[in-house]
């Protein structure tokens, strides 16, 4: 029984991953080599021509920077958001330079911000989080992206996942929903 319990178990968690490839360039196509891509739990390099290939899970954020200080500028792509469960996803990054005196200090990675039940989610449970997300815990969740955001918000956020439970989707949305 442990064997066929492990052997069915195996698959379903081998199905969660996902696999995005592709180059990271500048704007006339010449490949970054050795430049970092990062899912935020793990980093690779590009190859000599460019070329990236990452691991990924639903709701990551697989971001393309470095800091080069002997120029002294950040070379930054947008992210690539992991919004499917595709399992083979392509990305191609077309990365450029900002001189430090140029990048807007103290601004925050782009990222995707998890409301549950109308609360956000911190920082440091956010793993967990899209854990509990990926595993199917909740009833109802809309992606919201940065068009619908406050300035403020859509500095630090590119996107916005609002989640909810049975219960508060039923007493709070669903009655909203059927008045519009």
């Amino acid at each position: 029984m442990r064997a066929f319990l492990i052997f069915i178990l195996f698959p379903i968690s081998a199905m969660a991953q996902i696999t995005i490839t592709g180059r990271v360039t500048d704007y006339q196509k010449r490949p970054y080599v050795d430049f970092p891509v990062t899912n935020g739990r793990d980093t690779v390099r590009t190859d000599s021509e460019g070329r990236y290939k990452i691991e990924a899970k639903l709701w990551d954020v697989i971001y393309f920077y470095r800091l080069d200080r002997k120029f002294r500028s950040y070379e930054i792509e947008t992210p690539h958001y992991v919004l499917t469960e595709t399992p083979h996803q392509s990305y191609d990054a077309f990365v450029h330079s900002i001189s430090f005196d140029k990048c807007d200090r103290g601004r925050k990675k782009p990222d995707m911000l998890f409301v549950l039940d109308g609360v956000p989610i911190e920082k440091k449970d956010k793993e967990s989080f899209k854990e509990r997300l990926r595993n199917g815990e909740f009833f109802q969740y809309s992606l919201k992206k940065n068009a619908f955001f406050s300035s403020r918000i859509s500095d630090y956020y590119d996107y916005i996942l609002y989640v909810y439970t049975k219960d508060y989707y039923n007493e709070h949305i669903k009655d909203k929903e059927k008045k519009e």
